[in-house]
């Protein structure tokens, strides 16, 4: 079997526990969250708006980000947004800090490009997969590796039946999220498999 069909089957087994667990207040409250992050993102200066700042580190658990480095993260979105064709490795390199941030290169990409996977403790875990070790550089390739299997994977999962199945069931729970791509969908789903 597969790690595709092993991770598929752990989502379809435990489903009704996940689309349970989603549709607790709190995690509806950050579903909407999310879809105003999304129908915002165009229509405002993100660098300079406090009330979408604050909206994003919360969705994302930035709060504990330094505010020097939040405004370079949000200048670097406001600066991007506009672009569809970007992708997760110059983002990585291009966001400064003394740590590799690969978990929000990969949120600051997926804000702008949906389809693309939000990488975090729960997917890597969920995935079977492990964070990049090694040096400054070392784990820098080994996060552009690691999203890069990550997208492949997804890409493969969502070809998959079982997952067919699984987001039917999903999109009967929670129609009103027509903003929630099918990536974003798995996203939700393996950070809810725990």
């Amino acid at each position: 079997m597969s790690q595709d069909d092993c991770t598929l089957r752990r989502i379809l087994q435990a489903q009704q526990t996940i689309l349970g667990n989603l549709n607790r207040p709190n995690v509806i409250r950050k579903l909407r969250t999310y879809c105003c992050l999304q129908a915002s993102l165009l229509q405002v200066d993100v660098s300079a708006d406090p009330y979408y700042r604050r909206r994003y580190t919360w969705f994302y658990g930035m709060r504990l980000q330094p505010h020097t480095w939040l405004d370079k993260y949000f200048c670097l979105l406001q600066a991007q947004k506009g672009n569809n064709a970007i992708s997760f490795a110059p983002t990585l390199r291009t966001l400064p800090t003394q740590r590799v941030e690969g978990s929000f290169s990969s949120k600051l990409v997926a804000t702008i490009r949906p389809d693309m996977p939000v990488i975090d403790q729960y997917v890597i875990s969920n995935l079977g997969l492990k964070r990049p070790p090694g040096s400054f550089e070392q784990r820098i390739d080994g996060w552009v590796k690691l999203h890069s299997h990550i997208h492949s994977l997804y890409k493969s999962l969502l070809r998959d039946d079982m997952f067919k199945e699984v987001r039917d069931h999903f999109d009967g729970w929670f129609q009103q999220f027509p903003c929630l791509t099918e990536v974003k969908k798995l996203d939700i789903l393996l950070w809810q498999l725990r």
